[in-house]
């Protein structure tokens, strides 16, 4: 995937779109990084990711899953080193740490010192609301588009937002335009969730 430094960064759909792509190619990187404030976003694209790599079933016995702060990095190196049982890859789920907080820092240098040195089978992704690029734990991945893929759900386009709330009426065979879609957001907002 594209790195997106310059100024005009692509939209959230471009975004998706080039996401979409190397799932479907099965180009798949070491690292996943799937951030932002668009919690919606963030599951359902964490579980199409988890999806092309494990198989429809989601192989349970090849996916390991960390959420929340209760684990060490050592757990996480310990399983990263295990290879995959009739598998083609072990993925490791690191889904909101906090990882990227001040808390977290000593499990996240650790794991950044691991990071390049795992086997070729395994995956990590990473599903967190917030990330700080800056952070060793970050660059330690690697560039965006050779070994890290990014997703970051976020600064969804307010015309996307209204066509997603008018499919989700649709779906319930009802339909929001205008005025009364204008009132919907203002009371339910812009979180997708």
């Amino acid at each position: 995937m594209p790195s997106y430094s310059n100024k005009s960064e692509p939209s959230f759909l471009e975004r998706q779109q080039e996401f979409n792509k190397v799932l479907e190619s099965g180009a798949f990187t070491p690292f996943f990084m799937i951030s932002g404030d668009q919690a919606y976003l963030r599951n359902q694209d964490r579980d199409k990711l988890l999806e092309a790599l494990l198989g429809s079933t989601q192989d349970q016995m090849n996916l390991t899953r960390f959420t929340g702060t209760g684990f060490a990095a050592k757990d996480v190196i310990d399983i990263a080193e295990t290879l995959p049982f009739f598998a083609e890859r072990r993925v490791i789920l690191l889904d909101s740490t906090g990882l990227w907080a001040r808390e977290m820092s000593a499990e996240a240098d650790k794991l950044a010192d691991y990071f390049g040195t795992q086997p070729e089978t395994t995956v990590f992704v990473f599903s967190e609301p917030t990330i700080d690029r800056k952070r060793r734990l970050y660059t330690r991945m690697g560039k965006p588009g050779k070994s890290l893929t990014v997703l970051a759900c976020e600064n969804v386009e307010d015309s996307t937002l209204r066509k997603w709330i008018q499919g989700r009426f649709r779906k319930s065979g009802k339909t929001i335009e205008g005025s009364a879609l204008a009132l919907f957001r203002q009371y339910a907002g812009d979180d997708m969730m």
